[in-house]
């Protein structure tokens, strides 16, 4: 008698079309850049992966480096939004606000 051996089935594949118009690819690198920022705020800068990112924003590993050189390129571009993002809040302030005032309105 023979032992056949049957191989696990495989799930099937994710298909993700690849981006080509400008606001595509916008779009998908502002996804890589929120999975990023949840990864490296879960996980710390150093535990953080490339494919960590890439699950979180349910790309492949490979296509994480058409949009980011590295790690390093990725982490940059999530802390250089957060710092532009925080900067047009404080513009929207009025401008006779304290400084204390102002933290209130930026934490609640």
């Amino acid at each position: 008698m023979s032992t056949a051996i049957v191989p696990a089935r495989k799930r099937p594949a994710r298909v993700v079309k690849r981006a080509v118009s400008e606001e595509e690819k916008e779009g998908r690198r502002n996804d890589i850049l929120a999975a990023a920022k949840e990864v490296f705020a879960k996980s710390g800068y150093q535990a953080t992966t490339i494919a960590d990112i890439a699950k979180v924003a349910k790309l492949s590993y490979g296509s994480i480096y058409w949009y980011f050189d590295s790690k390093e390129a990725i982490f940059l571009a999530a802390a250089r939004s957060t710092v532009e993002a925080v900067g047009e809040e404080l513009d929207d302030l009025p401008a006779s606000l304290s400084e204390a005032q102002a933290v209130e309105k930026l934490t609640y």
